[in-house]
This record gives C-alpha cells, sequence and structure tokens, in this order.
C-alpha cells in the first residue's frame, strides 16, 4: 500500500485510535520506503528504534494531512478537513495552492476538472509521502478553483503557521520534571562537537551544568534539558537547537538563489516549523545520504529568516 492509499483509507475513517492506525499500516503492507527510511535512520542513529508506522504518521502531520493528539492517555489520530493551503510564488501576483487533509477518488476527479481552463495543476511522488497536488493561478483564480472543488482556504499557511510559534528558547517550550530512575533505562548525551548521542548515565545529567540526556526505554523516549541539577522536559529537537544556542554553532544553510534551506539529518526542525518549510514545496525534504543532511525547497528568504529566528540560528 502506498501512502496515497493509506491517505484515501484514513479519510474515510476521518478519525481513530493509534491502535487502529498502526494495524492499518501493518495489515495493508505499506512497503519499506527506502530514502524515508534513510533519512529517519540519520536523524536518529538508530533505524531499528524507528518503525514504519510512526514514520508514515510524522511525514502525514509534516504535510499537514493529520493530526495525531492524545487524549486522556491515548494517542488519538484525526484527518484534517480537504484545505487548500495558500502561498506565494516567486511570480509577482501569482499564488500556489497546495491540497491538504482528506481526499477522496471524487474530490481527486473535482479537483482535475476544476482546474481545467483556471489554474496549471501540477502533481508530483516523493518517497514516504501521498501524492502532491498543486495549482497555480492568480489570487483570484486559485480561490474560485477552492470554491468550485469545496476546499477550505489557508492564505499564507506557512506564515501562518510560523507566526504562531515562540522561539526555541522560550520557557513555555519546556517544563520542569525529574530524570526517571532505574537500571532499565539507556541513558544518553547529545554532544554538540559530534551532533552525535553519546552513553552518559543519570549521575551525569544531575551533575550537568547545561546539557540535553535522553532515556530510553524499548518503545519510550524521554528527552531532558539538565541545567544546574535541574531539569526540564522538552521535545528532542527543541532541546537540541536550544544547546546549539549556547554553542553559537550555525546549523542552517540558506542558499537564496536557489531558495533551499539544507540542516544536518540529525538537526531536523522542531515538528511545526517544518511543517511549515514542507508547505512551501508540499514535499518532504530531500535527503542527501552522504552528506546527511536535509533540505528544504522553495524556501523564500523572509521564511527562512523567521526559521532562523525561532531557532535562535542566523542565515
Amino acid at each position: 500500500m502506498s501512502a496515497s492509499a493509506l491517505l484515501l483509507w484514513l479519510s474515510a475513517r476521518r478519525q481513530g485510535t493509534w491502535a487502529q492506525f498502526k494495524a492499518a499500516v501493518e495489515e495493508l503492507h505499506a512497503p519499506d520506503e527506502g530514502e524515508a527510511n534513510e533519512a529517519v535512520a540519520a536523524v536518529e542513529e538508530e533505524p531499528d528504534i524507528v518503525p514504519l508506522y510512526q514514520q508514515l504518521r510524522w511525514n502525514l502531520e509534516r504535510l499537514a494531512h493529520t493530526e495525531f493528539e492524545a487524549e486522556e492517555g491515548e494517542i488519538r489520530w484525526r484527518i484534517v478537513p480537504p484545505t487548500l493551503a495558500m502561498s506565494r510564488t516567486d511570480e509577482e501576483g501569482w499564488w500556489e495552492g497546495l491540497l491538504c487533509g482528506a481526499r477522496s477518488p471524487k474530490l481527486l476527479d473535482r479537483v482535475e476538472r476544476a482546474a481545467h481552463g483556471l489554474v496549471e495543476l501540477r502533481t508530483e511522488e516523493s518517497p514516504g509521502a501521498p501524492r502532491a497536488y498543486r495549482v497555480y493561478g492568480e489570487q483570484v483564480a486559485v480561490r474560485s478553483f477552492a470554491t468550485d472543488v469545496g476546499l477550505g482556504v489557508q492564505v499564507d499557511a506557512p506564515l501562518a503557521v510560523l507566526s504562531g510559534l515562540p522561539p526555541i528558547d522560550d520557557r513555555v517550550m519546556r517544563r520542569a520534571q525529574e530524570v526517571p530512575m532505574g537500571s532499565e533505562w539507556r541513558v544518553q548525551r547529545f554532544s554538540i562537537e559530534s551532533l552525535r548521542w553519546q552513553d552518559s548515565t543519570r549521575e551525569a545529567a544531575l551533575e550537568a551544568r547545561e546539557d540535553l540526556f535522553r532515556f530510553r526505554l524499548p518503545y519510550r523516549l524521554s528527552c531532558f534539558y539538565c541545567t544546574r541539577r535541574r531539569s526540564f522536559a522538552i521535545p528532542t529537537q527543541i532541546g537540541k537547537y536550544l544547546l546549539l544556542r549556547k554553542s553559537r554553532r550555525r546549523m542552517l544553510q540558506y542558499d537564496e538563489s536557489v531558495r533551499t534551506l539544507t540542516v544536518p539529518a540529525i538537526c531536523r526542525p522542531p515538528a511545526l516549523i517544518e511543517r511549515a518549510l514542507v508547505l512551501h514545496s508540499g514535499c518532504l525534504p530531500r535527503f542527501a545520504s552522504e552528506a546527511s543532511t536535509l533540505t528544504y525547497t522553495r524556501i523564500p528568504p523572509a521564511a527562512a529568516s523567521l526559521v532562523a529566528r525561532l531557532l535562535c540560528q542566523e542565515v
């Protein structure tokens, strides 16, 4: 089963439990997407800890097709209503619309029929992701297309996502919490020199002046920012950039001439920032295995600058 078929399956059911999502991926035998797996392996360094259903979950969230949330201790998913995420193009007066959320064969048929003579329709395939549908035209034409198809509209979607986010050093991004106890946990420290996780101990976390640690069980991972005998639970990628801020190490490489933003794969941006980057192109980032980097395409200078500010980086 391709990622496109999985999205059709999810769209037909609208919402469900994490167990149902996993069962759908396993029962329908979704193929192993080689390039997508390589990218995950580069981030996690141990690909066996990231099963295929988790990779597909992340990709669907990055592309704004689904949302996964914890409700009463259980992870549930819901499909996003069919929406056209609009953004400006390089050509003055022209806009792009990316199809996000629920889709069905009937809706895709309406997309193709409504686009004829009104906007330019392009489709694109990328590993580990559903087929991308993008339309191009003047703003009035793109809005008219959305109305004809029956889609919701989000104008300047990438900017809307980024504008609502706090920078990674904002205190709301972490919460005070003690590190776990017990010999069953594997403890690792993130090295900003090598950009790798290195084996460590709970005692080292307690004594750290300012470091990032992760505590792992076979099916559970918790990340902590430890400083001066205090520890804070924090999302892993936010923790990495918070630590990198201290060293003033530059991770973002922006090429304005081709509008690409490149980062080391292990320093992949936090989830919502990455969603905004992906919405600019409608495709997942390109993974370069030799350099172990991720490249996001069609990123305007203003978006690159805003992402850098949120990550406490420079471009």
